[in-house]
């Protein structure tokens, strides 16, 4: 293979690099060899007579080689901190900060990386001194690192940080121990003997799924039989979510054949459970983003109409509300150097602030049998995030299943009082 062919292979790889990594692989993966690869094809290309090179050496490119890694210092932060102060999670958006902090690149690359690269006293004469420089750099950066992980070691050899970072390395929850088709094709799973008189059906987003370990515990136990429908970002209610600022087309199709699944299986009891911060994402009939109030309209119809798809089929609706949010991630924020529980412990203003809207929406349908966790975590002022000496969350709004175990008896009581409904 020629140079040249080295520099448009190589700047192939690296572009279709841009549509082949998605948000849902494993990175960095074996799908990184595709930027890696790419690059590194691009450099043996060296300066050979080829279209890579020419776009590469336009003017306008050595520009922002120029300031690309002050654009890179910038950009990241940026994009991380206003998502986090917004809740906005639109490609738009990330395109606008992208171009803004451009600007700023370009600020301080004329301002601070030129004037300091170019500072007299910082520059050496000759490969020794270049040496001996970069040496006393490495050493001041290995000494600080090693003060960093002595200080992070010590923090995680205490009984409460080593509880954490168990929750940290916690996969996902295995949402679904035997996988089934409905006679009319719907795929679902299930726990618990498949022979069993009555069934619980589980409906709802990851903060459904983040229960099943513990529900198809009771089921084993109980003898019910315990079918699962959920999907990732996709609520119970039947309402239009965005999904990276586009409309969630998945959700919209799980919505519709989960309602087959439910007149296919016709449970004894629809379970209901799913994440209250879905506020700003979701959509009008028209694929608009409307007011709170008109958002809070929409869930209400959605849940309503997932109701009364149980009720036609003789099903005693029930629901797990949604906890209340640590601030970020608390398992994070517990074991960063000088993290603490009661440091990442919210307000119970903070910790209602993603969920209070439709977490209200809900209750006003007054649906029979609801389990709260709000007072068991919350009191007038703090909502805690280590119940017993066992952390309650496992990221920003996912509960751990370690706690998750702890509450097998409020959820048999739930689902046994759902149960007895249909009985009487």
């Amino acid at each position: 293979m020629t140079r040249k062919a080295f520099s448009v292979v190589g700047f192939l790889l690296i572009l279709l690099s841009c549509f082949v990594i998605t948000a849902n692989q494993a990175f960095p993966g074996s799908i990184a060899l595709f930027p890696v690869v790419g690059t590194v094809l691009v450099i043996a290309g060296g300066t050979a007579d080829s279209p890579v090179n020419w776009l590469l050496g336009a003017r306008p490119m050595q520009w922002i080689g120029d300031r690309s890694y002050s654009w890179y210092l910038w950009h990241w932060p940026a994009m991380i901190l206003i998502a986090a102060a917004t809740g906005i999670d639109s490609p738009w958006l990330g395109l606008g900060i992208g171009a803004a902090t451009l600007v700023l690149a370009h600020y301080t690359f004329l301002k601070i990386e030129n004037p300091v690269r170019h500072y007299r006293p910082l520059k050496v004469k000759g490969p020794s001194a270049t040496y001996a420089f970069t040496s006393a750099l490495l050493a001041v950066a290995a000494l600080v690192a090693a003060g960093v992980f002595a200080v992070g070691t010590e923090k995680s050899m205490n009984a409460d940080i080593q509880k954490w970072n168990a929750v940290r390395e916690q996969g996902p929850p295995a949402a679904c121990p035997t996988k089934r088709t409905t006679k009319t094709g719907q795929a679902y799973c299930v726990a618990g003997p498949e022979n069993a008189a009555k069934t619980v059906m589980i409906v709802g987003d990851s903060h459904a799924a983040q229960w099943v370990p513990t529900l198809a515990a009771i089921a084993a136990d109980d003898g019910f039989r315990l079918v699962i429908r959920t999907l990732d970002a996709c609520p119970a209610a039947e309402v239009s979510v965005l999904a990276n600022g586009s409309p969630n087309k998945a959700c919209a199709a799980f919505h519709a054949s989960t309602r087959s699944a439910i007149e296919d299986i016709r449970p004894t009891v629809l379970l209901t459970a799913n994440s209250d911060s879905y506020l700003g994402q979701i959509t009008s009939a028209a694929g608009k983003v409307p007011t709170a109030d008109e958002q809070a309209a929409l869930w209400s119809a959605g849940m309503t109409s997932v109701i009364q798809s149980a009720r036609q089929v003789g099903a005693e609706p029930a629901s797990i509300e949604d906890t209340p949010r640590p601030i970020g991630d608390a398992a994070i924020c517990v074991t960063r150097p000088g993290g603490s529980e009661d440091e990442c412990t919210p307000s119970v203003e903070k910790a209602e602030a993603d969920v209070a809207v439709l977490k209200d929406t809900e209750r006003a349908l007054k649906i029979e049998h609801v389990l709260s966790f709000d007072d068991d975590l919350c009191d007038k002022s703090t909502c805690k995030i280590s119940d017993g000496g066992t952390p309650v969350f496992s990221d920003q709004s996912h509960i751990s299943q370690a706690w998750a175990a702890t509450q097998k008896g409020t959820i048999r009581a739930l689902v046994r009082e759902a149960l007895s409904a249909t009985s009487s």
